[in-house]
């Protein structure tokens, strides 16, 4: 279903089939950040929400992320400041910083810093929401992409008109929007748009899968029944998701060092895809909201602890024991000392240390060093989970470490397993 919308009302509507703007009316936090790249997508939002907002008296924010890959980008994010002042709402440029030394998926990690970019913006503007401007061809092209590269469940079902990640709520309300309706809209009001140029370039995956769709039409496969499918799909990932969760109250425990504990005789009666769902949300715990470890990885590990042995799997420790499986970072994994550059930083995605840095402190992992400063381990704290815990330094000097190394002023916090995991 196409959303509707209104020559009178300039605006789209936001249908039932569309994600209801008025939840986000009252929940929102400060200003509502907007992603704007100046294609036609972006655009129709933009314009529809700078109607619904000042109906609702609510403050848009808006940000362009320049990633400095194509000679256009830096005049688009001009031309839509330059758009944002005719509409009267605030426009920033991000702009990516990009190694010249990295390598691998250029489009994954533009994708991966462009949200990042626009989380730290967001939070810098006193809110906490962002509207990204994907549709039900996006939907459509993502299931494509993905049915090529051999996917299962997770990575077919449809993308999260809302869902969590970095300290930001990100919604999607366009998802059951067609490319060609917004593009209706956007010349019905007179709009031009700059539609990235990489959307034509065979050299793409997305472009030649956009292609690909055209002629599958001769099929009745279009965009709308492909993301009905993915729907459908992402109902039932949603109920194994709540069944993993259920399965992980029942035989995981997280130690106050941050040691996830597994019951293996209650983990071994449950089915194999949610002993492997566990697995993989473990694995998240622990190395963050990347990609996770390829199945084959994952159904080696819950072998491993099927059969009683102990292995080591992205960055993660896993020691098996006849009763229970210990899961723990592993030392070489960790990251190296950083300057503190809050007065609040999150470490390793689930420690966060508030208080006692100054400009020569530097947080990082606690090591065989800091354990020789430390006096006794208190009981439970094994020295191989020990030496994974963070730590305050000042040069060569231990300041502060949970449990071994208290400071006054220092506060350690473990985040909880499960508490913003990514689903």
């Amino acid at each position: 279903m196409c959303p509707a919308y209104s020559r009178q009302s300039r605006g789209l509507v936001a249908s039932e089939a569309m994600l209801d703007l008025s939840v986000l009316a009252q929940r929102h936090i400060g200003p509502v950040g907007v992603a704007v790249s100046g294609g036609g997508d972006s655009v129709a939002m933009l314009l529809s929400l700078s109607d619904w907002a000042q109906a609702h008296g609510i403050d848009l924010a808006v940000a362009t992320v320049d990633h400095g890959l194509r000679d256009e980008s830096a005049a688009e994010a001009v031309w839509v400041g330059d758009l944002c002042r005719r509409l009267g709402l605030p426009h920033r440029t991000l702009l990516w910083a990009r190694d010249a030394d990295t390598s691998g998926n250029l489009a994954e990690q533009a994708r991966d810093a462009r949200r990042v970019l626009l989380a730290r913006w967001i939070a810098q503007q006193g809110g906490q929401t962002v509207l990204l401007g994907h549709t039900q061809d996006d939907v459509a092209e993502t299931f494509l992409m993905r049915l090529a590269r051999g996917s299962g469940l997770d990575g077919l079902s449809a993308m999260r008109p809302v869902h969590d990640r970095e300290g930001v709520r990100w919604l999607r309300p366009l998802l059951n929007a067609s490319r060609d309706d917004l593009r209706r809209y956007l010349r019905d009001r007179g709009q031009v748009w700059h539609d990235d140029p990489t959307n034509e370039d065979d050299s793409y995956t997305r472009a030649r899968t956009r292609k690909a769709l055209a002629v599958l039409r001769d099929l009745d496969i279009d965009s709308q029944r492909i993301a009905r499918t993915a729907h459908r799909l992402s109902l039932n990932r949603d109920v194994l998701v709540r069944t993993t969760d259920q399965l992980a109250m029942s035989c995981l425990h997280q130690s106050k060092f941050g040691e996830l504990v597994l019951s293996n005789a209650t983990f071994r009666s449950a089915p194999e895809v949610l002993q492997e769902r566990l697995l993989q949300q473990i694995l998240q715990h622990f190395i963050g909201p990347t990609h996770p470890p390829r199945h084959t990885s994952i159904a080696r590990l819950r072998s491993e602890i099927t059969r009683g042995a102990s292995m080591t799997l992205a960055g993660v420790q896993m020691r098996w024991t006849n009763a229970a499986s210990y899961f723990y970072r592993e030392a070489s994994a960790l990251p190296a000392r950083a300057n503190l550059s809050r007065a609040s930083t999150l470490w390793d995605h689930r420690w966060t240390v508030a208080g006692g840095g100054n400009s020569a402190s530097q947080i990082g992992p606690l090591g065989t060093e800091g354990l020789r400063q430390c006096g006794p381990r208190p009981q439970g704290l094994r020295a191989s989970v020990a030496v994974g815990l963070p730590a305050l330094w000042e040069g060569p000097k231990l300041v502060a470490a949970p449990f071994l190394s208290p400071y006054d002023g220092v506060v350690f916090r473990l985040r909880r397993f499960g508490v913003g995991a990514p689903h």
